[in-house]
């Protein structure tokens, strides 16, 4: 995006989705959702990535030992359940 706000990768399988702890997950339905839903998910899951990955980033350049110009990459686990595996917040 020109703007420079960050950008989610869409496919079939929907957009992924930074968690609170920088991990990296899909939406499960999303083959399921209307596209009214998959509009709404796509806008919602935008704006918390960003909020989640400025958080995530802020905070590697604060954390003791980190270099401020090293930006504090999501990592991909696994071993992290499913949005749809987790109890609701």
């Amino acid at each position: 995006m020109s703007d420079g706000a960050a950008s989610i990768a869409l496919d079939g399988m929907g957009p992924v989705v930074v968690n609170a702890d920088g991990t990296l997950a899909r939406v499960a339905n999303w083959a399921r959702m209307t596209e009214r839903e998959r509009e709404v998910a796509r806008r919602r899951i935008a704006k918390r990535n960003n909020e989640r990955l400025e958080r995530i980033r802020a905070e590697g350049a604060t954390a003791p030992g980190s270099d401020a110009k090293d930006e504090a990459a999501p990592r991909d686990d696994p071993a992290e359940p499913r949005r749809d595996e987790r109890p609701a917040t």
